[in-house]
């Protein structure tokens, strides 16, 4: 990107400033706002690339043209792209951008909170309607409908956004802005458009780390894995995430009806562990997975069925369906089918980032979650869940290599099955997940060796299947190294040495390097390495 910043700055800021040939030959006068907000985008993302460096001389010419235009034109088109750009310039400029705050924050929390682009149509009351006489407020008579500007929504979200990002970007300068943030989003995170209550979650999550990186500086203090945390949050950190966004997320959880701002939460609160560690779970942990158990039983209420609809359907079946509406139909089932994928996907995240975090001592409270897991590996859940499921299970496996004694026995069947089924992501994870049983398993897998190699020759040989063929070979190496006495080398060979460097999952290269160093020296593998 560096080498087409001149060319691309020049024209981007003529969109911005309206001027020059460029702009004269693109704007048509119905879509110079458009234009405008197009290019006010562009060039933050544009900046974000190539650095400070060389934005730095036209940072402050193009910021004030931004603000000039959001405040001036107050359009939901030119703030959205107002907030996207000043998000970027967060990004950009880090605490440097603390300046621009005090002008900018305002107008968003204004965004945050309108319902300009909100327009509805009541019932009139019927005339002959009798007036009982109370002193209750003139009822505007029945909601018949809501008409939303979509604008207005993109607008919403970019200003969300944008706060989240100034949370995390420049935390110290953002610091003072935060109570009066943190009740604009509360009071917005129940909106009735899903959209908007899933960026709210996101930011709320954001609010979080950036209270407790305006206390420790640009990172988090490194975690520790076990609770209680040997390494805490910040005071004012703690507060705002125990007394508002927690107890958010959890309700989140169990009683949201989208699945998609369910998923979008089960994110947050794994971006939350991964950054700042125990701290975000301590004795909440019951409660954690009290809703993962919920979830994985579809019990949670954006996994309930529809009575009223399922009775509709059946209407629809009997009188017969137009195409169009068939095809509708079909679309939904496939955008549904993609929500559920995810879903399940964050569930078995959470509960994997649940067990790096607190070590051995949620093994007590796994004990139901993992059966309730088990029955994701059959019918009647898809293949993919499947999938996920022993990918899981596979991550425990490292994590806990104490539950391997009692879920090794019943993950390896499906693992020597999976390897053998022709289809790329079923062998891909049983391979790899015969790999993690046999380093972390040790004795475990001693009655088992023949059929491991047999099932990962089974991968190793799927057509056309990089993947696959990379995870075998990694596992056969794994293998290897924990029971160098016990595999034939010649046979083990050519399978590892004919295929380096993986091409397909490049990430097992990581541990085929760990492997050959750790191949026992008086093996022969260890004289085809040397030689």
């Amino acid at each position: 990107m560096v080498p087409y910043f001149p060319v691309l700055v020049e024209k981007l800021g003529n969109c911005l400033f309206g001027e020059g040939a460029f702009f004269a030959l693109c704007a048509i006068e119905s879509q110079d706002e458009l234009l405008r907000a197009n290019a006010t985008t562009a060039i933050g993302k544009l900046a974000v690339a190539v650095g400070l460096e060389l934005f730095k001389p036209y940072l402050e010419k193009f910021s004030q043209k931004v603000l000039s235009d959001a405040q001036k034109e107050q359009k939901f088109q030119m703030s959205e792209a107002a907030y996207s750009y000043f998000g970027d310039m967060a990004l950009v400029l880090g605490e440097g951008a603390g300046p621009m705050l005090s002008t900018i924050v305002p107008m968003i929390l204004k965004s945050c909170i309108s319902r300009e682009g909100i327009k509805e149509e009541f019932q009139e009351k019927p005339k002959d309607e009798i007036d009982l006489g109370d002193d209750e407020p003139e009822d505007e008579g029945e909601l018949k409908s809501v008409a939303i500007h979509t604008a207005f929504l993109q607008e919403k979200i970019g200003a969300i956004h944008a706060l989240g990002r100034f949370a995390k970007c420049c935390p110290k300068g953002f610091l003072p802005y935060m109570p009066k943030c943190l009740e604009s989003i509360k009071s917005i995170w129940d909106f009735f458009h899903e959209s908007v209550r899933y960026q709210a979650i996101q930011t709320l999550g954001e609010f979080v780390e950036g209270v407790n990186l305006a206390y420790f500086g640009k990172e988090h203090p490194r975690s520790v894995p076990g609770i209680p945390a040997k390494v805490k949050m910040c005071e004012d950190a703690t507060k705002l995430y125990f007394d508002h966004v927690l107890p958010k997320f959890l309700e989140t959880l169990k009683e949201d009806e989208d699945r998609e701002v369910v998923s979008r939460t089960l994110e947050s609160l794994c971006d939350l562990i991964k950054a700042i560690g125990p701290a975000v779970i301590e004795d909440r942990l019951p409660l954690f997975v009290e809703c993962i158990m919920i979830l994985l039983a579809q019990k949670a209420m954006c996994m309930r069925e529809d009575s009223d609809e399922e009775e509709d359907d059946e209407e629809e079946g009997k009188a017969g369906k137009s195409k169009a509406k068939a095809a509708q139909e079909e679309e939904d089932d496939e955008e549904e089918l993609d929500h559920d994928e995810m879903l399940i996907v964050n569930i078995v995240e959470l509960i994997q980032d649940l067990a790096k975090a607190t070590g051995s001592a949620i093994i007590p409270m796994y004990s139901e979650v993992l059966e309730i897991l088990m029955k994701y590996t059959r019918a009647p859940h898809p293949e993919n869940d499947c999938v996920v499921a022993v990918g899981c299970f596979t991550d425990l496996f490292r994590s806990l290599p104490e539950i391997i004694p009692q879920y090794g026995p019943k993950i390896m069947p499906l693992c020597l099955k999976g390897c053998r089924s022709g289809k790329n992501d079923i062998t891909r994870n049983s391979a790899y997940c015969l790999g993690i049983l046999t380093e972390y398993g040790k004795d475990f897998v001693v009655p088992h060796i023949n059929e491991i190699m047999a099932a990962l020759k089974s991968a190793y040989e799927l057509p056309k299947a990089a993947e696959p063929r990379d995870n075998a070979v990694s596992s056969l190496l794994r293998l290897f190294v924990a029971h160098p006495d016990k595999i034939p080398v010649e046979m083990v060979l050519p399978a590892i040495f004919d295929h380096l460097p993986l091409n397909g999952d490049v990430e097992e290269n990581n541990n085929v390097a760990r492997s050959l160093i750790l191949v026992p020296s008086e093996s022969k593998l260890a004289e085809n390495i040397v030689g």
